[in-house]
């Protein structure tokens, strides 16, 4: 009897690292993405800058809902509006990744916990 209680705890504790193992797989491919999105954001993101680049192509963009504004002040708010989109790009990226910290912690703990039951039996 104790042989086989040994077999399915071996078994269980070897499920539970292969869970926590994808799991931290999936944690680390969404903390590697968004480190992408923080250092490669202009090559990412070629398009959308793209409307940021002159102002023919902001005014493109907001198609010429412009009003009376002067080349200026177009200016002015396409540089405005592109800093606030950067910006966007790396709050978000910087989000998800402290969100990903809970989970690779949890995973980690999950492996080396079964990991060392798994040596015992």
């Amino acid at each position: 009897m104790e042989n086989i209680y040994n077999i399915i705890t071996k078994i269980y504790t070897l499920i539970i690292c292969l869970i926590s193992s994808i799991v931290l797989m999936i944690v680390l491919a969404f903390i590697f993405f968004n480190i992408n999105n923080i250092f490669f954001f202009k090559y990412k993101n070629k398009n959308e800058l793209y409307r940021f680049e002159t102002n023919e192509n902001y005014i493109k963009y907001l198609k010429n809902k412009t009003g009376k504004l002067t080349i200026k002040q177009i200016k002015q708010k396409r540089i405005k509006a592109r800093t606030k989109f950067i910006n966007n790009i790396y709050y978000k990226a910087f989000c998800n990744m402290i969100n990903c910290i809970p989970w690779a912690i949890v995973g980690i703990l999950f492996f080396t916990i079964h990991l060392i039951v798994f040596k015992k039996n």
